[in-house]
């Protein structure tokens, strides 16, 4: 199971251009198992996602501004980040996704807003996986 971010594209000193993080961005899942087989990222898709998230007044105000201000100047502000997952796991399934999200620093802290949601397949967990997610010993012990 992966919880850790794949191919990600952040900048970390200065402003730069979205589409020039996005290009980094699909660079990175050229050769990833389930990135290669999805379509590139673009820079249209990242502002049309921010466009259709609900009205300011459902959100905090802070968060929304800058996702706004990104989507409005097309500039990839510092500290800000797109990265993918691919794997999610429920109550009895793990399953595979292509999860892409644009990070930005908001206040103190980090807030992740998911510009791709792709389900691609699923299957039940194995026995050792299970006892794993249990606390117990897995098979592979004994």
């Amino acid at each position: 199971m992966s919880t850790t971010p794949l191919a990600t594209a952040s900048n970390e000193l200065q402003e730069s251009p979205l589409a020039a993080a996005v290009r980094r961005f699909n660079a990175e899942t050229t050769s990833h198992r389930i990135g290669k087989h999805q379509l590139p990222l673009t820079e249209e898709e990242v502002v049309a996602a921010i466009h259709c998230w609900e009205s300011p007044h459902t959100h905090c105000d802070g968060e929304w501004t800058k996702y706004a201000e990104l989507a409005r100047t097309r500039s990839f502000p510092p500290g800000a980040r797109i990265y993918a997952r691919d794997t999610y796991g429920c109550r009895s399934c793990l399953i595979t996704v292509w999860w892409i999200y644009l990070d930005l620093i908001v206040g103190k802290g980090k807030y992740a807003f998911r510009i791709r949601d792709q389900k691609i397949d699923s299957r039940k967990y194995t026995d050792d996986e299970l006892a794993r997610m249990r606390g117990g010993p897995s098979f592979k012990d004994s």
